[in-house]
């Protein structure tokens, strides 16, 4: 990456660039008087420096197609109604959002750095997306100060081995966006002095693939709400002291092929998922080592398959005029509470297998409009193990393992 020494100009105060295509090289711009403004032309930058010591410049581009390659950036840069690439480029300790793409802007930024900006001042964020389009590949955004890592906003975000580290605020945070995670790592975002979430998603709709979001510090992991939908696939959430992942007002998640493992808090009564007046598809996942595999609450629709939920402190809770419908899984070596709780709600068990529960009782029901229990396996005495009271529409067809 270039330095000041290898710069061969210097430029103060430029003004505007504009009118025909140019490219400039090893050119170092102390930008204080007036904004570095590119406007109306095709331009390109390479092993370029942009600084200033006034806070309040920024380069400005505007109705514009911009190249920057190998370009070191001090200085805020804002793009309204263009076309950016950035390649092999870094924002660094910038006092206010690096990087702010507005008004149908496209931007493609490829194996770019963005550390330590923001300000103590006020919460911001190191890069922020609004009505535009926003392709990136091989970028880290870390240490941001006071600052979310990304946020867009009515947008269309697309990261792909993407490293979200250390960021004070959320690690990314969407809002009435369409956006792909892939590939990525989200990791140690959030700050103990407040409630942040590491990945935050509202009233959006999207994915999540082949994703490690780990370790959020006083965080929830994921947390999609305000009629959200999220596909989340091969994906690991973990170590999380807030829910790991969170559904709620009328949002869709689907969580398909993922590990779950180490959220929760009991004492916080947070969980690893939490379902509140929403919707959850989940399937071939493995759920451990947590609070509470799956608790579901006010009129919850939840669909679990061909899962694995262990070592957890409780399995699975529904509550308040839920659904449940779980088929062909594995509940194991639940620890002091009763694995499956239900209230005032509906539940269907198919293919379902019980052992090495610590509590003697496996499945307890109160007030249920109805409960479907077929092939249901108990290792313990199943008179002792299943309580089922006040409640209607009730078939049990039981197993006790115990009986060979």
């Amino acid at each position: 990456m270039n330095s000041d020494s290898n710069a061969k100009k210097i430029v103060f105060n430029p003004e505007t660039v504009s009118g025909g295509k140019k490219v400039y090289e090893n050119v170092l711009y102390i930008i204080e008087e007036a904004d570095f403004s590119i406007k109306d032309s095709s331009v390109e930058f390479v092993n370029c420096i942009f600084k200033s010591e006034n806070s309040e410049r920024k380069i400005d581009i505007e109705k514009t197609k911009v190249v920057f390659k190998h370009c070191n950036f001090f200085i805020r840069t804002s793009v309204g109604f263009s076309n950016c690439t950035f390649n092999e480029c870094r924002f660094e300790q910038i006092s206010s959002t690096a990087l702010f793409a507005e008004n149908s802007s496209t931007i493609h930024i490829e194996n770019c750095l963005f550390y330590k900006n923001g300000t103590e001042d006020v919460l911001g964020s190191q890069i922020i997306v609004s009505d535009s389009a926003f392709y990136a590949k091989n970028i880290t955004v870390k240490d941001g100060i006071n600052a979310f890592g990304v946020e867009g906003f009515n947008s269309s975000l697309h990261l792909d081995k993407a490293e979200i580290l250390l960021n004070e605020g959320c690690g990314i945070s969407f809002k009435f966006c369409r956006f792909e995670i892939s590939r990525s790592i989200i990791k140690n975002n959030g700050s103990g002095d407040n409630d942040f979430t590491q990945v935050m998603i509202e009233g959006s709709k999207g994915s999540v693939s082949d994703t490690k979001i780990e370790e959020g510090l006083n965080s929830n992991g994921i947390v999609v709400t305000d009629k959200s939908g999220v596909d989340i696939v091969r994906s690991k959430v973990c170590s999380h002291i807030k829910n790991g992942i969170a559904a709620e007002r009328s949002s869709n998640i689907s969580i398909k092929n993922c590990q779950i493992e180490k959220n929760g808090d009991e004492y916080e009564e947070t969980l690893q998922i939490w379902v509140d007046n929403s919707t959850l598809f989940l399937s071939d996942c493995l759920i451990q080592d947590g609070v509470c595999g799956v608790y579901a609450q006010k009129n919850s629709y939840v669909t679990v398959s061909l899962t694995q939920i262990k070592n957890n402190l409780g399995a699975v809770c529904v509550f308040e005029s839920s659904k449940l419908d779980m088929r062909d899984c594995l509940i194991e070596m639940t620890f002091e509470k009763i694995p499956v709780w239900t209230e005032e709600s509906y539940a269907v068990f198919k293919n379902l297998t019980f052992t090495n529960n610590e509590h003697q009782k496996v499945v307890y029901m109160d007030s249920m409009t109805y409960v479907d229990m077929q092939n249901v396996r108990l290792d313990k005495n199943c008179r002792d193990a299943l309580t089922i009271k006040n409640s209607k529409n009730v078939h049990t067809e039981l197993k006790c393992l115990s009986d060979g």
